[in-house]
């Protein structure tokens, strides 16, 4: 009778354990999960439904293989490699979102390696612990690139609203540019008017300028051409130029030991020019504008939290009593493209913050509504003395000589021709580069040889100065290469001695600009 109880509690035992084998069997082969039991010996002892259809084997093709049997060769190897680190180390492993290469193609998971050990904590196996995520990865891939097509779509509208504005404005500055031409043209007989119709075609063409250096500033290129300059002047000049016959009022507050700055003295100069424009078209009926620089020392708090700790700056506050800025609005108003004004390019305050941040610096901008502006401006500050910049007189030059001129654009061709001709030079102007190349190389051994050349660094078809320059230095060591292009922001232009250049000479350039050039190469 106990023995018949024994064998009862025993069948129960084994009864339940079967079941209980079953259920497992049952859940893990339902498992969507890739599941899998390896032992020390690296041999599969067993692997339930979905890791048998991602093998695409039956059990048998399977349990009792070695791992580097049932793996493509390169996965093969990693898993080994993986199992032995846990094994030797107990430590599991997890990877995420890892190709693998099946019979069905590439396949994407994310694995989890786990050490099974027993009671002491030693390491007797291994469980492998996988989920499909193609069809994630799939979605992902795709919603990546709805996101690409999505950023395309808005780039080509900012283009065309940016390509809107640019045409309106650039077609506004060349008919008053070809309007005063044509004006000065028909009063030829009477020199006042003919001398007043160019200088305003001047001013409107000052104003093209500026336009197309707001372009350049998002253009990539090199870094600003750093000099060390006195601060106050820079403002002195840009604010008496936008306002000189207004109606506005300008306070100056400058601290009596104000420090320099080493800047791009153009770039800043066209920073202090978008903000004092602005500010001027906010007070079109009049108003103050106060303008104050000070010295930042240490950058302590109560300065803006962007400033680097412990650094020293300028703070230049420019404050205006205009119609102010929406709250809604302001952190908008340094993106490009975006303009309160109904044919705005929305270039000047975006160009202002791209240039200052490339001299390390900060710009912010406080404002109310019908209280008007104030924008905040943070130059790192120099202790080294501000380099004096001589006054330009034009006058001929005769020490240096003959000029040769490379430039694939007739028009700036026969105009340099004229101008330095009237400077008191020789010239000669090719379009090509091997043009340039052989009449250099020909005139080097007469008394004709050309002791300046003006390269521009842009020819369709050919080479363009940076490569020609190498080869005129190395046929003559001595002669003054000047770097001419309408891309102002490429490195060349910024660092011209780096690239084998004496100077660089930015289109569109004025008598002045060129004959400063010619003038310092006369003294060295």
């Amino acid at each position: 009778m106990f023995s018949y109880r024994k064998d009862e509690k025993q069948f129960r035992i084994n009864s339940e354990k079967t079941n209980n084998e079953i259920m497992l069997k049952t859940i893990l082969d339902n498992s969507p999960d890739i599941i899998y039991l390896i032992n020390l010996n690296y041999l599969c002892t067993y692997a339930n439904q979905k890791a048998l259809s991602f093998l695409d084997k039956n059990l048998e093709e399977v349990v009792g293989k070695k791992i580097t049997d049932l793996f493509q060769p390169e996965a093969a190897s990693e898993n080994m490699r993986n199992i032995q680190s846990v094994i030797e180390t107990g430590e599991n492993k997890v990877f995420l979102e890892r190709p693998f290469l099946t019979s069905k193609g590439t396949l994407w998971l994310d694995t989890i390696i786990i050490g099974i050990k027993d009671d002491s904590g030693k390491v007797t196996g291994v469980l492998g612990h996988s989920r499909d995520i193609t069809k994630y990865k799939q979605e992902k891939v795709k919603i990546a690139e709805l996101e690409i097509y999505a950023r395309k779509v808005q780039n080509l509208e900012s283009l065309g609203v940016l390509a809107g504005g640019i045409a309106h404005e650039f077609n506004n500055l060349l008919s008053g540019i070809l309007g005063y031409l044509e004006n000065a043209r028909s009063h030829l007989n009477e020199k006042d008017k003919v001398e007043d119709n160019l200088v305003k075609a001047i001013a409107v063409f000052d104003k093209a300028k500026v336009l197309t250096k707001q372009l350049l500033t998002f253009s990539k290129g090199g870094s600003p051409e750093m000099r060390t300059v006195d601060i106050r002047e820079i403002l002195k000049k840009t604010v008496k130029s936008l306002t000189d016959g207004t109606n506005i009022k300008v306070l100056f507050y400058f601290a009596e030991n104000l420090k320099n700055c080493d800047i791009d003295e153009n770039q800043i100069t066209q920073v202090f020019y978008n903000i004092v424009l602005n500010a001027r078209q906010s007070m079109s009926k009049g108003g103050i504008l106060k303008v104050k620089a000070v010295n930042v020392e240490k950058n302590k708090e109560g300065y803006s939290s962007l400033l680097e700790f412990g650094k020293n700056y300028i703070e230049i506050i420019i404050i205006d009593t205009g119609t102010g800025i929406p709250t809604e609005i302001i952190s908008k108003i340094f993106d490009p493209f975006f303009s309160t004004k109904k044919h705005g390019s929305g270039l000047g305050l975006a160009a202002a913050f791209s240039i200052i941040k490339r001299h390390n610096g900060v710009i912010e901008a406080k404002s109310s509504i019908k209280e008007g502006t104030s924008m905040y401006v943070y130059l790192p500050s120099s202790e080294k003395t501000a380099e004096k910049v001589e006054e330009i007189l034009l006058k001929k030059q005769t020490g240096m000589g003959n000029i040769l001129v490379m430039d694939d654009e007739i028009y700036i061709l026969e105009l340099l021709r004229d101008i330095l001709g009237e400077l008191g030079y020789k010239v000669n102007t090719v379009e090509r580069s091997d043009e340039a190349l052989e009449i250099f190389k020909n005139a080097l051994p007469s008394k004709n040889k050309y002791e300046i050349v003006i390269l521009d660094l842009t020819i369709p078809g050919g080479m363009g100065g940076k490569d020609i320059v190498k080869r005129m230095k190395e046929l003559d060591p001595n002669v003054k290469a000047v770097a001419s292009s309408g891309y102002s922001d490429d490195e060349i232009m910024a660092r011209p001695k780096d690239f084998g250049f004496d100077a660089s000479l930015a289109k569109p350039y004025t008598i002045e600009d060129l004959a400063k050039i010619l003038q310092d190469f006369s003294k060295k």
